[in-house]
């Protein structure tokens, strides 16, 4: 038994000595026949800003590419749906096709003879798209996302709660916001350079991040509620003598709708204490002068308000 075990391993390991083999100088055969086909020509599923430069040449690559962007000059639109916002008609972009040429022929040819198989599988499956490079001023770049953000951004108004009169009764109103909105515009520059490296005309919608003000319906109850028992009355802060008042109209502005940090209000409020009541310690002083007192002032304790737990205990 033992000695048919032995022979089955050795059976297996030249089965697997051959797999390997064969493997490996069928990759080679396919590796030395695309050297010797695409020796000096872009390999297959090679692209530059969308058009393929397969089995060409640098030179004509760069001819060919002159050619299209000729025919079909770039035009990039930046829209809102479907309204134009700007283009880039100003930009006086000029396109560097013999550098994009020349990145077009390195595709897939960077790395030692392992990275380079891998990167030519992945790209006769999948293609290698290579952007067209591009020589434009920065700062006519920075005017059309001023312009874009310009017109897209909107500040939101936040959902609150109000004090109104109804029939000589006061009573508590939820009034819900408008959503605020904000242009990406790292993702619009990088959009505006990919679109204006490809022929004909490209359209961008701008990415915005939207700051959500939506309250929602229990959210909006259990708000109103809290907001109807403070109506008519008043919190006060003591410290020694002091007083602080939340009236209704501040302590509406307070109330938690789930849409914002309430910590900013929270904190004018503190600061507003801290200007009334904070005092420096201070030692006491006194000065001699050839036996009399020149100088005294007493000793001074000092007073300082706690931020955190004093926003604590006002929520």
């Amino acid at each position: 038994t033992r000695d048919i075990m032995i022979n089955l391993l050795h059976k297996l390991a030249k089965i697997i000595g051959w797999s390997v083999f064969i493997l490996v100088s069928f990759t080679c055969v396919v590796s030395g026949a695309y050297h010797l086909a695409y020796r000096d020509k872009a390999l297959p599923r090679t692209f530059v800003g969308g058009v393929e430069v397969t089995n060409m040449t640098e030179g004509e690559i760069k001819l060919y590419l002159t050619r299209v962007f000729e025919r079909n000059p770039n035009i990039t639109l930046v829209m809102d749906s479907d309204q134009k916002i700007a283009d880039t008609k100003s930009l006086g972009v000029s396109q560097d096709l013999k550098w994009a040429s020349r990145l077009a022929l390195a595709s897939g040819r960077s790395g030692n003879i392992l990275t380079q198989i891998s990167e030519r599988v992945r790209m006769f499956f999948y293609g290698q798209d290579n952007p067209l490079p591009l020589v434009y001023s920065s700062d006519d770049m920075d005017g059309l996302v001023n312009r874009v953000t310009g017109k897209l951004n909107r500040e939101g108004v936040e959902a609150r709660l109000e004090l109104a009169k109804e029939d000589g009764e006061v009573r508590v109103v939820f009034k819900q916001g408008v959503d605020g909105r904000v242009v990406d515009e790292q993702a619009l520059r990088k959009s505006i350079l990919l679109a204006m490296g490809r022929p004909g005309e490209q359209k961008i919608i701008p990415e915005l991040r939207i700051k959500n003000q939506t309250v929602g319906e229990s959210r909006t109850r259990a708000a109103v509620a809290t907001g109807e028992y403070w109506a008519d009355k008043e919190l006060v802060l003591n410290y020694k003598n002091y007083k602080y008042k939340l009236r209704p109209e501040l302590i509406l502005s307070l109330v938690d709708l789930g849409i914002g940090d309430k910590r900013v209000e929270y904190q004018k409020i503190v600061d507003e204490i801290k200007r009334d009541i904070e005092v420096k310690a201070r030692d006491a002083v006194l000065q001699f002068d050839q036996g009399k007192v020149v100088e005294f002032s007493p000793e001074r304790e000092g007073v300082e308000v706690k931020e955190d737990e004093t926003i604590e205990n006002l929520k």
